[in-house]
């Protein structure tokens, strides 16, 4: 299978396995997976600020790995984000209603998305934006975020979230 994506190679792994949560019809498991990568994504950028694995056999809350990231001057303008895809999680997991992803949490990501990244941030309006896997006998899945449950659209905005903060966080800026 293979999957195309508008992102730079740094991203296009993690991407991969990110929208594989399409294959995932439980809104839990997508969730958890998702907070998992972005857990994943924390401790990478702590280690290339600190040089060393600051929780390795530890078990920690998110909160108390953000604090740690925010101390150590990651930008506020991604924490939000990052906090309310850990809330979304918690909500999800500890309520034993079986509640789904909803519109309220996809529009606090549609939201989010926005703010770090005003110039694309927007693109899920666009009708023909999405993710598209290539399958081994040459058909094609396509998922369009407008035409898409809530489960497809948050994996859709996460990815969008994730490539957007690891560009942020990692890609060396030419304005500098």
């Amino acid at each position: 299978m293979r999957i195309d994506f508008d992102a730079d190679d740094h991203v296009a792994t993690e991407l991969t396995s990110i929208a594989k949560l399409m294959f995932n019809e439980d809104h839990i498991g997508v969730v958890l997976r998702s907070s998992f990568h972005l857990e994943t994504l924390l401790d990478h950028w702590l280690i290339s600020k600190t040089g060393a694995d600051l929780f390795e056999g530890l078990l920690t809350s998110n909160e108390m790995r953000v604090g740690v990231c925010k101390n150590l001057g990651f930008p506020d303008i991604l924490v939000t984000p990052i906090k309310k895809i850990f809330k979304i999680r918690n909500d999800l997991a500890h309520n034993n209603s079986g509640e789904e992803i909803t519109h309220r949490h996809i529009s606090a990501l549609e939201d989010m998305l926005n703010n770090i990244s005003p110039t694309t941030g927007n693109r899920y309006k666009n009708p023909r934006y999405g993710v598209a896997f290539y399958h081994d006998d040459d058909t094609v899945d396509r998922h369009y975020y407008k035409d898409s449950d809530n489960r497809i659209r948050f994996i859709i905005l996460f990815g969008q979230i994730y490539a957007t903060v690891w560009e942020q966080l990692f890609r060396p800026r030419s304005d500098v």
